[in-house]
């Protein structure tokens, strides 16, 4: 059983939820699935599901708790409760956010949180990356609740982590441990040849990803003479200034799935700035089965099959550079083979884990 949050497929926390529903669903596991949101989902996700319940969020004043960080507040949800409750599966919660219940629960050891990144230090990121006072503040505001959620939530349930470098930021007391990104069978479908633009795509309404696509606007695409595209969920007003001013850049506000499958597709170089100290990107994974040549910078957690399978910019100078050489390089045969390689090693490494703790969640 898994509570976590609705969103797209290709970028987001959403995205890691659907890889590894899917792989756990391989492995045998029966999944009643629990969302926050509107957002649609879709029948390709449904059908690895037995039940899946919808949630409203709360917004605004109702959102707003003096103990709970915001976005734990926002997804409070007594129904949410009640069934969890009178369910003796295990409980995976994808994400912090919808575990507000476990603070009125008795310590249990079917409760795990899949930590998708460490609150505070999210929350720190967030307050460093605005120059709004007020905004600021309330980050910072954030960080400290953050701080005193994870401390309780460590004696409510138990942290399934990424990587080891978020383990060792949560609290001592913790029951944690590390479970790499479980990801289903998939084979390179990258179209050969040339394609027509750079490409990066994500969820802009977080801050990180925003701060990583100016960063991509003003020190690399800046720089280059071809045409740069930028997609993804609700852009602010300041991105969308910053791409109309930039030149041959585009942006494609909220891309429906569809969409972003063909913008990857005909893309020639996809760029993704890794510049989290926390949590874990997944979008990666689908620039490399779908996309021609991708690049990364910065030391952000993936794993490291998928960053075998791309270049490695060690700065905006760097990434310019080898966006300048890859621009007018066909991708071909012999790419696609490396990738399935890769991806062969990473798919039935996935398949073991998923099997591993799926043992783990009804031993427990």
């Amino acid at each position: 059983m898994c509570a976590g949050p609705a969103d797209n497929i290709f970028y987001g926390s959403g995205s890691l939820l659907f890889l590894e529903l899917e792989s756990l669903c391989a492995a045998g596991a029966s999944i009643t699935l629990h969302i926050f949101g509107g957002e649609h989902l879709s029948e390709h996700t449904r059908r690895f599901c037995k039940k899946v319940f919808h949630y409203p969020l709360q917004t605004g004043h109702k959102a707003i708790s003096f103990h709970l960080p915001y976005h734990v507040a926002a997804r409070h949800n007594t129904e949410l409760h009640a069934r969890l409750m009178s369910d003796p599966d295990p409980v995976i919660f994808y994400g912090w956010e919808s575990t507000s219940f476990l603070l009125e629960t008795p310590p249990s050891k079917r409760f795990y949180v899949r930590l998708t990144a460490v609150p505070h230090k999210r929350a720190r990121e967030y307050s460093h990356f605005t120059r709004r006072p007020l905004r600021k503040l309330f980050y910072l505001s954030e960080v400290k609740r953050a701080v005193n959620y994870e401390r309780k939530m460590a004696v409510h349930g138990s942290f399934l982590c990424f990587h080891e470098k978020d383990r060792h930021t949560l609290p001592r007391n913790s029951r944690s441990q590390v479970i790499p990104l479980m990801i289903p069978a998939r084979e390179c479908c990258s179209k050969h040849g040339l394609g027509n633009y750079g490409l990066y795509y994500g969820d802009f309404s977080d801050k990180v990803q925003e701060r990583n696509a100016i960063w991509l606007l003003e020190e690399v695409f800046a720089h280059l003479p071809f045409p740069f595209i930028l997609a993804g969920k609700s852009p602010s007003p300041k991105l969308i200034r910053k791409t109309h001013r930039a030149p041959h850049a585009t942006i494609v506000k909220n891309p429906t799935e569809k969409e972003l499958h063909d913008l990857i597709e005909k893309s020639q170089v996809i760029v993704f700035p890794l510049f989290s100290e926390t949590g874990i990107r997944a979008e990666m994974y689908q620039a490399v089965i779908h996309g021609r040549h991708c690049i990364y910078s910065g030391d952000g957690y993936v794993p490291h099959e998928l960053k075998e399978l791309c270049h490695r910019a060690g700065d905006a100078v760097h990434a310019r550079k080898l966006v300048n050489s890859l621009f007018n390089h066909p991708f071909g045969v012999e790419d696609s083979f490396l990738r399935n390689t890769n991806l062969g090693s990473l798919q039935a490494n996935s398949a073991i884990t998923a099997k591993e703790l799926l043992a783990q969640l009804f031993r427990s």
